[in-house]
């Protein structure tokens, strides 16, 4: 037994990472063996002493039998809640997982019991430092669900109000944590002897899952998620998100407020609700999150949409979230534009723009050539509001990857609570059409990139960039003089002639920087025309301001070329 832990030390000291918990290193090296991995492993440059008797104690699964998937998808739930996690996540991913694998990965269910009363009481009162009698009236000792990283319990607080609290699993934290150091060393090992696997960068994988997963099993992350979303939708009509008790939230419970609703797939017949109305609901939370707020629920699904009273749409489970910046949610804008116009070459183009990529700008035309047949398949005899949104996002993806093209994960965030919604409204309301719905989104977008604000903004930044490069000029031009003096720099021009070229080149610049000026000047009177409170000469006052300062610059800009001989 020495010998095989030292074995063990032995090789991941050879890969410089750090693995606290070496037994666990070995269950679940030989669970993987068991699941027909047992090849894979020997190429890791594992240490043989050790491996080897793992192998031949290990009864593999047939792997003529039993498909690469089902053994991968095997494999992580026998290895428990980390990796059941991690599968979870990475079945919505298509950008780094093939399809067939996403299929398997979707029926990943967390498989754990239900851990004893004592334990739930012991960590509550804990985490309060009080007795559990003293913050609540009733504490149902049945949890109402339970997963991997908690259980979630019913309980009524001393003012009568009806919670749920969310109770950490006990040591779940150790556990992930020795998880999580063994991924990365596979993952590690994995690039260094499968070259090919860099595309999809494994080690990067687990470091994004880590920093998911850390911030999941902090449930005071969820409480801040559950506040902004509250701030975001207050006041939207028909929405709601399950109030926080702050004062009873910590890192390992938290409290909040209890939603008695109905699954939204589990409506039925019942005539008491408008699923028509529904349906609007659920587009208008997730083109909110998308085009208005930038932040996404990154977990949605049927589960976590609940409907009560009166068509009411309640939100849950707000752990996982996905942020999009202005430029984002612009690509995306570009995106349902094209394909309302069945523009593929300009599909392709935002595409390009949406992907991580180090390709050369005259790749571009072998990518089009490559994906633009295939989103054209999705339009040939079908109307747009006929268009299964879900199908054509993913090969949006699938292309992408096929030449090196990664799509960031807040973009398929994005593309899966897109299609879940969609999924969810064509089961509700089989008339009802994405596009349709995401209009005043996008139009309200498009409004807001072309508005004055915006456009004297982007202006005003450009200029300021123009006017700080020229600023520093004259100091590096007199930089590279003396470097030219001194011998250091050697090109082929008389120190004279390049005190003439350069000062030519700063006229001509400062002459370019003097145009963008008018420019602005001109733009900014046109704009201002409607908004102007004041008149001069019976004209709106702030543009002929504008316009006499253009006019003036003009001239003198004009009389400056002329005493210069158009030099």
């Amino acid at each position: 037994m020495a010998t095989a832990l030292r074995s063990v030390l032995d090789t991941v000291q050879a890969s410089r990472v750090v693995i606290r918990d070496v037994n666990r290193f070995r269950q679940i090296v030989t669970v993987l063996a068991r699941h027909g991995f047992g090849a894979v492993l020997q190429q890791l440059n594992l240490n043989e002493t050790w491996l080897k008797p793992i192998l031949r104690q290990a009864p593999a699964e047939d792997a003529s039998q039993v498909s690469v998937e089902k053994r991968i998808l095997h494999a992580m739930q026998e290895l428990g809640p980390t990796f059941v996690k991690l599968g979870q996540i990475l079945s919505t991913r298509p950008d780094l997982v093939p399809a067939s694998l996403i299929d398997e990965l979707t029926s990943l269910q967390d498989q754990v019991p239900v851990f004893a009363w004592e334990q739930v009481k012991e960590q509550v009162e804990r985490e309060l430092g009080r007795p559990i009698s003293e913050v609540f009236e009733e504490f149902s000792e049945t949890p109402l669900a339970s997963a991997s990283i908690a259980q979630v319990h019913v309980a009524k607080l001393k003012d009568g109000e009806e919670v749920v609290v969310k109770v950490q699993r006990p040591g779940i934290q150790p556990q992930i944590e020795a998880d999580v150091e063994i991924m990365a060393f596979l993952a590690k090992q994995l690039e260094a002897n499968f070259p090919e696997t860099k595309l999809v960068s494994p080690l990067g994988i687990v470091r994004e899952f880590e920093k998911s997963i850390m911030k999941e099993i902090d449930f005071r992350t969820e409480v801040e998620h559950l506040e902004r979303f509250r701030r975001q939708f207050q006041g939207v009509e028909h929405v709601h998100f399950p109030d926080p008790i702050k004062e009873y939230c910590t890192r390992r419970i938290m409290v909040m407020e209890f939603i008695r609703g109905v699954k939204v797939t589990e409506l039925g017949d019942d005539s008491k609700y408008d699923k028509k109305e529904i349906v609007r609901t659920g587009f208008k939370i997730v083109f909110k999150m998308i085009y208005e707020d930038g932040f996404i629920h990154a977990d949605l699904h049927p589960g976590n949409m609940l409907i009560r009273g009166s068509n009411e749409v309640c939100i849950i489970d707000c752990g996982l979230v996905g942020m999009l910046t202005p430029k984002q949610r612009e690509y995306i804008t570009d995106l349902l534009i094209q394909l309302v116009k069945s523009d593929f070459h300009g599909l392709c183009r935002v595409l390009w723009k949406m992907g991580i990529h180090n390709k050369p700008e005259e790749y571009f035309d072998v990518f089009e050539a490559d994906v633009s047949p295939i989103l054209q398949k999705w339009f040939v005899g079908t109307e747009i509001s006929e268009i299964e949104f879900g199908g054509l996002f993913k090969d949006f993806v699938d292309g992408a990857m096929r030449h090196g093209i990664i799509m960031p994960p807040d973009y398929t965030m994005t593309f899966k609570a897109l299609v879940t919604m969609e999924g969810i409204g064509k089961q509700l309301d089989p008339e009802m059409d994405l596009l349709t719905e995401a209009q005043p989104y996008v139009s309200k977008l498009l409004m807001e990139r072309y508005s004055p604000r915006r456009i004297l903004s982007e202006v005003y930044e450009g200029v300021s960039t123009f006017v700080q490069a020229v600023r520093y000029l004259p100091d590096r031009a007199n930089t590279a003089l003396e470097q030219l003096k001194q011998g250091q720099i050697s090109i082929g021009m008389e120190l004279a002639e390049t005190r003439r070229a350069l000062a030519s080149y700063q006229k001509a610049q400062n002459r370019n920087q003097l145009s963008i000026v008018i420019a602005a000047l001109l733009l900014c009177g046109t704009l201002t025309v409607e908004f102007t409170q004041f008149e001069l000469f019976g004209l709106p006052g702030l543009s002929v301001v504008f316009y006499a300062l253009a006019g003036v610059l003009g001239l003198g800009w004009f009389l400056g070329i002329l005493r210069s001989g158009g030099a």
